[in-house]
């Protein structure tokens, strides 16, 4: 008799569990990223450091509690620059909100990328592409979402005539 009361305990939180609606990716907008300045902070032979600031808007009805954020910009396939922050984001809906974050360049690594990104050379010619991940923090768990500036993007804020 106690097994059964046991199996039908387990059966019935089994059962409630798979009623439990998820927050998923799908029911969430993307937050809207926007470069408002950047700052060189430190800069040697060897590397360079500066901070970005952003805005960031929450597209959602709902708020949202953003615990970090992770950056990559490439160019011609070779990393340049790398950065983020662990700083969290706490936005209301439809809030607009300002966020700082550290990135680096390591010189040695990029080579002659940096040398022409220093000088302004070339910068037309090459391909660029920026990978970001943003992590949204849930009842669940953590929630990445990355996205992907493209190459035009890139150059229309870098190469301004």
């Amino acid at each position: 008799m106690g097994k059964r009361i046991f199996l039908a305990a387990i059966a019935a939180i089994i059962l409630c569990g798979c009623t439990i609606k998820m927050p998923t990716v799908k029911n969430l907008k993307d937050l809207d990223f926007k470069v408002t300045g950047m700052k060189v902070e430190n800069a040697s032979v060897r590397s360079s450091s500066f901070s970005m600031n952003m805005d960031v808007y929450n597209t959602n009805r709902e708020a949202v509690h953003m615990g970090r954020f992770e950056f990559k910009l490439y160019a011609d396939g070779k990393k340049l620059i790398e950065g983020g922050t662990t700083e969290a984001l706490d936005l209301a809906p439809a809030e607009t909100k300002p966020y700082a974050l550290k990135a680096g360049i390591d010189h040695l690594g990029a080579g002659k990328m940096v040398v022409d990104f220093v000088a302004g050379k070339k910068l037309k010619e090459k391909t660029y592409e920026l990978k970001a991940t943003y992590y949204l923090v849930t009842s669940v768990g953590e929630i990445a979402i990355s996205f992907t500036v493209p190459d035009e993007t890139i150059k229309k804020f870098l190469c301004k005539d």
